[in-house]
């Protein structure tokens, strides 16, 4: 069930003030929104949970802002900074976000988690430590990006960005065994050389990026960064100086920007030395 057809009553502290930001994107089977609010509290009751049939799983991330939390199971969690906890949509919740507090929040799909051997109710309304288990922090990283840059047009990659993330958070929640060693195959390495692919997409106009900086941004290791572009045949190197070049390339060609130097445009780019430059432009390209 689509974590779109949602229902909960909204209590807003401040009504005549009220505000909030909401960005949302669906990825395959997953739900993804990213809501800031001066102040709201969500209720989800039994007639809410009869009604649209929703039994998604939402997974709460604290960005920035005021508080964020909620209350399940008898539970109550605030989330520090950067943090996040689970709550389950088929069984009864409050959660909120305080004092302009900004959260991310992923909706799995409960069947996913279920094959996986999660125990959802042992998971919700508990802080989840993002920073010290890699596939969680992986999956949280993963997702923002495909909330920034969803696979609109992709039905496939859509498809498989969403299984990866499932398999992600089944890992970092300590799925069966047998599970693990499936998603572990399939989902971590893709989803690492996923975000390193995004990385690189975000920022190879800035001339300062390297192997080093990259690492700092994905928060993998250079050595490991190189492994992985090495074994998918390239290279940081060569995945920065493509996308240089076909940027390049489209700001040459662009009669709206022919008023720009050849120079100007070269940096822009990322490149730092024109020499390089030329010669890569004429390697891939044929001329100058």
């Amino acid at each position: 069930m689509s974590a779109s057809s949602i229902k909960q009553d909204v209590d807003c502290a401040n009504r005549e003030n009220f505000h909030v930001a909401c960005k949302t994107a669906v990825v395959g089977d997953l739900v993804l929104c990213q809501a800031r609010a001066n102040s709201v509290i969500l209720h989800r009751k039994a007639r809410h949970i009869a009604s649209d049939g929703n039994d998604s799983v939402l997974i709460l991330v604290r960005e920035r802002g005021g508080p964020v939390g909620g209350r399940q199971f008898g539970r109550e969690v605030e989330i520090g900074n950067g943090g996040a906890a689970v709550f389950d949509s088929k069984e009864e919740s409050l959660t909120y976000g305080l004092d302009d507090g900004t959260a991310f929040a992923i909706y799995l799909p409960r069947a996913h988690l279920l094959t996986a051997g999660v125990e959802i109710e042992k998971q919700a309304a508990k802080p989840l430590d993002l920073a010290g288990t890699t596939p969680l922090r992986l999956a949280v990283s993963y997702a923002k990006c495909l909330l920034n840059e969803p696979p609109a047009d992709d039905p496939q990659s859509a498809t498989l960005a969403a299984r990866h993330i499932s398999d992600l958070f089944a890992l970092g929640f300590d799925a069966n065994s047998d599970f693990s060693q499936l998603a572990k195959s399939r989902g971590l390495r893709a989803v690492r050389l996923e975000s390193i692919r995004q990385a690189i997409a975000k920022n190879f106009n800035r001339a300062d990026l390297t192997a080093d900086a990259l690492a700092k941004m994905v928060q993998l290791s250079p050595r490991y960064i190189q492994h992985l572009l090495h074994e998918e045949g390239t290279t940081v190197s060569a995945e920065v100086t493509s996308l240089r070049l076909d940027r390049a390339f489209g700001a040459l060609t662009d009669r709206a920007r022919a008023q720009h130097s050849v120079s100007d445009i070269a940096y822009q780019c990322g490149f730092s030395d024109l020499s390089t430059f030329y010669r890569a432009f004429k390697r891939r390209y044929g001329m100058t």
